[in-house]
C-alpha cells in the first residue's frame, strides 16, 4: 500500500516503509515462535522455513552487571568500565559544575547541574552568572534547540540544581560553535557524553575544542539515570488517564518507586531498546526493534511539510487516523463479534489509502496521526509481548518520543489496561528524554572526569 500513497519521486521513503513493515512482520514472528517454544533447528528440519537470522535489535540479549552471569554465556561480552549503579544516594554532594550529554541519532539531551556552594570563588561565580544567562537566553538554543524549564529541579541530596535542554543532532556544528564562543569547558568543568554520537563526533569534538570528551555506555546511563531519578524527593513516575483524550491528559503521580522493581524499561527514541530491570540495577536487553521515533518523524516529513519533530507531533495531535486507517467495520460493516474485536478496531494501519477516493479526502494530520498511531501500536505489542515472556507487571516508557506526546501514552495506557485485563501497568517518567544525560552526569561525577586537553604535536 505504501506504493500507492507516495508518488515516484518518493523512492527512498517506500524503501524505508516497506523494510519498516517487514522488520515489524519478522520481529513479532520470531518472538511469538519464541515464546511458543519453537525453536529454529525444529523448523529447519522439518519444513526449511525458519532459516532467517535475526538482527540484534530484535533477538539481542545481554546481561550487564559487575560479575559474570550465566545468562551472558554464548554472547559476546560488552566491554565497559560503567560502575554496576550509581544512584542519587550513592553520591555525595556534588561540588562541581556539571554537564551530562546524550547524542542521539535524531535529538541532543544536555543535563546542566549547578551546586548551592555559598563559598565561590570569583572567577567561579562569573562562570555560573555566565552560565545561567545562556540557559535563559533563548537565541542560545538555535532554530532547533528547546529548553525544558519545566524540568528543572532542586536536589536536596547532591545540593544543586539541574536544568535540561535538547536540539536536534544535525545542528551538532552550531552546538560545538557555541560551547567554544562561549568557552564552557572549563578544566574543572565536569562532562561526560554518552550515545552512538558520543563515538561519532569525538573527532569533531577534539578538532574544534581541542579536548577529548569522556563517554560512557548509553543503555547502563539509562537505568542509572532512572535510578538516579527515582531516590529524588521530586515526584517522578506516574500512570496517564487515557480516557476523555483532550491532547494534555492528567497525570497520577506515585506516591513510592520502590515497589516497581522488577520493571520492563522501553526507551523510545530514533529506534526503540527494551530492558529488563533489576532493583539492584542489573539489567538485561531483551530486545528492540527499529522502528521508533525517527520512524515517525522521518515519514511524517516526507509525506507533509513539517520541518521538525514537535512540529509532527503538533500536526498528528490535530489529525484523525480513521480517516486512514482501515477498520475492523470498514472489513466486516461491524464488530467481528466471534473474536471480541470492536468496529473500531484497527485491521491495517494507513489501510484506506489503497482507496483512491480515502487518499484524497486524507489531510496531512491525518496522515501524521495514522503513523504516530502505526509506530506506538507497534512499541505497545512489542513491550506487552515481552513484559508477559519476562512476567513483569510494570512496564515504564520512557525517550524523548514521548516528549510532549501524550497521544502515544494515552494509546499506550489503553492498550495495555485492555489486552492485559488489567495485570500490566503501562507507566511514565516525567524526565522521560533525559535519563541518558543524567546517567552520564552522574559517571561523569562519581569518576570526576573533566576534559583533557590535547597537547600539541612537536
Amino acid at each position: 500500500f505504501l506504493y500507492s500513497v507516495l508518488s515516484t519521486q518518493l523512492i527512498g521513503t517506500v524503501s524505508l516503509g516497506v523494510q519498516a513493515c517487514g522488520a515489524t512482520i519478522c520481529s513479532t514472528i520470531f518472538f511469538q515462535l519464541r515464546k511458543l517454544g519453537v525453536r529454529k533447528h525444529k523448523l529447519l528440519n522439518s519444513c526449511q522455513i525458519y532459516s532467517v537470522t535475526m538482527p540484534d535489535a530484535m533477538s539481542g540479549s545481554k546481561i550487564h552487571s559487575r560479575t559474570p552471569s550465566e545468562a551472558s554465556v554464548g554472547v559476546a561480552s560488552v566491554p565497559f568500565d560503567h560502575p554496576n549503579l550509581v544512584t542519587a544516594e550513592g553520591l555525595d554532594p556534588l561540588d562541581i559544575f556539571g554537564i551530562g550529554v546524550d547524542i542521539g541519532g535524531t535529538l541532543t539531551k544536555v543535563v546542566y547541574f549547578e551546586n548551592d556552594r555559598q563559598t565561590l570563588s570569583p572567577d567561579e561565580t562569573a562562570f555560573k552568572q555566565h552560565v545561567r544567562e545562556l540557559i535563559e537566553n533563548s537565541e542560545t538554543y538555535g532554530e532547533t534547540g528547546q529548553r525544558d524549564a519545566r524540568l528543572d529541579f532542586q536536589s536536596p541530596h547532591l545540593q544543586g540544581r539541574f536544568y535540561f535542554m535538547c536540539f536536534e543532532t544535525r545542528t551538532m556544528d552550531k552546538f560545538l560553535d557555541m560551547i567554544k564562543r562561549e568557552d564552557i569547558l572549563r578544566p574543572s568543568t565536569v562532562v561526560c557524553a554518552t550515545g552512538g554520537g558520543a563515538r561519532k563526533y569525538s573527532k569533531a569534538i577534539r578538532d574544534l575544542l581541542g579536548v577529548d570528551l569522556a563517554r560512557t555506555d548509553e543503555l547502563q546511563c539509562l537505568v542509572d539515570g532512572v535510578n538516579m531519578v527515582l531516590q529524588e524527593p521530586e515526584p517522578q513516575l506516574y500512570r496517564i488517564n487515557h480516557k476523555d483524550y483532550n491532547k494534555t491528559q492528567q497525570r497520577e503521580y506515585l506516591a513510592s518507586s520502590s515497589i516497581i522493581f522488577p520493571l520492563l524499561l522501553v526507551n523510545i527514541g530514533s529506534g526503540v531498546s527494551i530492558l529488563k530491570v533489576s532493583a539492584d540495577g542489573t539489567h538485561q536487553r531483551v530486545g528492540g526493534t527499529s522502528i521508533g521515533g525517527a520512524t515517525f518523524y522521518g515519514l511524517t516529513a516526507a509525506l507533509t511539510d513539517c520541518d521538525s519533530f514537535g512540529d509532527a507531533l503538533n500536526l498528528a495531535a490535530d489529525g484523525d487516523a480513521t480517516n486512514v486507517d482501515l477498520l475492523v467495520g470498514d472489513i466486516y460493516g461491524g464488530d467481528y463479534e466471534e473474536y471480541g474485536l470492536t468496529y473500531k478496531t484497527v485491521a491495517a494501519s494507513m489501510g484506506k489509502l489503497v482507496r483512491p477516493k480515502d487518499r484524497a479526502k486524507a489531510t496531512p494530520p491525518d496522515v501524521a496521526r495514522g503513523l504516530l498511531d502505526c509506530v506506538t501500536n507497534n512499541i505497545g505489542s512489542l513491550a506487552l509481548l515481552h513484559a508477559q515472556q519476562h512476567d513483569l507487571s510494570h512496564v515504564v516508557f520512557a525517550g524523548n518520543f514521548l516528549r510532549g506526546n501524550d497521544v502515544s501514552m494515552v494509546r499506550l495506557t489503553a492498550a495495555f489496561e485492555f489486552w492485559s485485563k488489567g495485570e500490566k501497568k503501562a507507566l511514565f517518567l516525567r524526565h522521560e528524554g533525559y535519563l541518558g544525560a543524567l546517567g552520564a552526569l552522574a559517571y561523569g561525577a562519581a569518576n570526576h572526569t573533566t576534559c583533557v586537553a590535547q597537547q600539541p604535536v612537536s
